[in-house]
């Protein structure tokens, strides 16, 4: 484990031999790119598979481990069938947060990967606000109880599932597991396990109190380290099938969000990072001391020194892939439909929440809801009332937000869903009545990733490659009321459904 520059690394700098490779694992695609010295993802030296998870009535969304290992690994391969010899001098990793898996004696995973969309711990959260402070939870760890986290599935594995507790003697994150296979340690960045609701953002510890009420030890949790850390020195059979890694340094593994806000250029609260990819997520980025939170906004880490403020939802593109499969439409109809459309025309009040709901609420019961049908109702109607709702939630985080940001904040937006959909974009426009910054960058994700790999390696200042705007979205003065006015009729269907 290392955290300076060495010898070999600056003269590696020095030879602009600065390629990062990149491996960057979402909840329904991985995907492995090469970025240059300039910043620049190669656009021949790429590979992505997708898969999707696995669901239920009941609240399952898991991953299979083992398959997702291979899955990365194979894209390793790939990557280095293209790649000359030498030409890496660096990997970094983004995973998707909120995950977590159980593993053996012999790093053999002993359940399932439990992901943040994963419900079944609902019971559980219950509990466990019965026994202690949700309030003091949330002050301490920068999360709430939910099922999103570690304490509820945990303690949900233990009641519902003995044999996988009994056989599992450490549990580990997806990246942590990965490390274990290819070095031979468990070790954990403190960005990844800010999203697991059981580090304490006071110390940066593993949560003394969360463990005692789990009746869990810290050996049974991966080594804590600062991302900047990495490992080197791949074990067999890694080091013959990578020969290019085998000496190369593999950063600890980032958490997607917080790799995005880094990779969109939003590194301080003058700028908010609008992401909406499978799901969505407003965030900005901060130096300085521990803040109070709102009940809707949570804490997480990039670094020991960079943190990030912000909510995310459980809902976003998926909802959008949800009517294209349930009303057998594609992209280019949903864009027609809103963008020829008059805002909030459609007489439909909708609660989006398909996969449960993190932020604001945090209602791991929460359901979707469609107020309004009538036999005039339309596919199109329901269609754009669905993804007006998004807007909406996204607008609601935005507000919360609203008390730790500069008040001429700049949002930036990407994300494949936002990227791929103008119209959908406008209209979250209209809802947060705040201009949007498009980026012309398509990896966020793996680019603030490569550029926090090469700040640790080189020195190189997080400002020095801020991504281009392509394009801003204003909102629509015109729509601006419109779109409030929905939300106060959204604000009251989730209280009735949801009183507080």
């Amino acid at each position: 484990m290392r955290n300076s520059i060495s010898d070999l690394f600056r003269s590696l700098f020095d030879s602009k031999l600065m390629n990062t490779l990149v491996i960057d694992i979402g909840s329904s695609s991985a995907r492995a790119l090469l970025f240059d010295s300039s910043l620049h993802a190669s656009p021949q030296i790429r590979a992505n598979t997708t898969y999707q998870l696995h669901t239920d009535s009941i609240g399952e969304a898991t991953l299979d481990p083992h398959s997702l290992r291979l899955i990365v690994e194979e894209l390793l391969d790939f990557i280095l069938h293209r790649t000359p010899e030498a030409s890496i001098s660096a990997v970094a990793m983004t995973c998707l947060v909120g995950n977590m898996l159980g593993v053996d004696q012999g790093g053999v995973p002993t359940s399932a990967l439990y992901t943040y969309a994963d419900t079944q711990s609902v019971e559980s959260v219950h509990q466990l606000r019965e026994r202690v402070s949700p309030d003091a939870v949330h002050q301490r760890t920068g999360c709430r109880l939910h099922t999103a986290y570690h304490p509820a599935k945990l303690h949900w594995i233990r009641e519902t599932l003995p044999e996988v507790w009994r056989k599992t003697t450490h549990w580990v994150d997806f990246a942590a597991y990965l490390y274990h296979e290819w070095f031979g340690q468990y070790v954990c960045s403190y960005s990844v396990a800010s999203w697991s609701g059981l580090l304490n953002r006071h110390n940066l510890q593993w949560d003394h109190d969360g463990l005692r009420l789990l009746d869990l030890s810290v050996d049974q949790f991966p080594t804590l380290r600062d991302q900047p850390n990495f490992l080197q020195g791949l074990r067999e059979p890694y080091a013959s099938r990578w020969s290019a890694l085998k000496d190369v340094p593999f950063f600890l593994a980032l958490g997607d969000g917080a790799a995005a806000n880094i990779g969109s250029g939003c590194i301080d609260t003058q700028t908010i990072a609008l992401t909406l990819g499978t799901t969505g997520a407003i965030r900005t980025t901060y130096h300085g001391d521990i803040l109070p939170l709102t009940p809707a906004i949570w804490n997480y880490r990039v670094t020991r020194e960079l943190q990030l403020l912000g909510g995310a939802t459980s809902e976003g593109g998926n909802v959008s892939a949800w009517l294209r499969e349930l009303l057998n439409i594609d992209n280019e109809y949903i864009e027609r439909i809103l963008s020829s459309s008059v805002p909030d025309a459609h007489g439909l009040t909708v609660l989006p929440m398909l996969m449960g709901e993190r932020s604001p609420g945090w209602n791991a019961n929460a359901v979707g809801f469609i107020d309004g049908l009538r036999l005039s109702t339309t596919a199109s109607d329901i269609v754009q009332a669905a993804l007006e709702a998004v807007a909406l939630r996204l607008s609601v985080i935005t507000n919360q937000l609203s008390p730790y940001i500069s008040s001429d904040a700049v949002v930036i937006g990407g994300g494949g869903a936002l990227a791929g959909s103008p119209a959908w974009t406008q209209v979250i426009a209209d809802s947060l009545d705040r201009s949007i910054h498009m980026t012309d960058e398509t990896e966020v994700t793996a680019r603030g990733a490569a550029l926090l790999a090469m700040n640790a390696l080189y020195g190189i200042d997080l400002h020095a490659f801020t991504p281009d705007i392509k394009r801003t979205i204003e909102p629509r003065p015109a729509y601006v009321p419109v779109m409030r006015a929905a939300l106060e009729r959204q604000t009251a269907l989730y209280q009735l459904h949801y009183p507080l």
